[in-house]
């Protein structure tokens, strides 16, 4: 599931695709220190993908706005443009 929100709001969610129908979401969060970081959502590890098509359904619902970015990487080499946080 890919999708556009607002070009002038909303929030935006990373869905790395992985292998077995496995995928990782990271949700894009200001940090600590006001810079942008990345967050994963839902723990620490991949999810099932049919999880994650639920995650999303339920947060388009609350943000129309919301950005779903899908990016294949099934060798798990997409390298985030900010850090990661918990």
């Amino acid at each position: 599931m890919s999708r556009r929100g607002d070009p002038d709001a909303g929030g935006i969610i990373l869905k790395l695709l992985r292998d077995q129908g496995r995928c990782l979401l990271l949700r894009r969060v200001t940090a600590e220190d006001g810079g942008q970081a990345w967050m994963i959502v839902g723990g620490t590890e991949e999810i099932d993908e049919e999880v994650a098509t639920a995650y999303l359904e339920r947060e388009i619902k609350w943000d129309r706005d919301l950005w779903v970015v899908e990016v294949e990487d099934y060798d798990k080499r997409y390298e985030l443009d900010g850090p990661l946080t918990t």
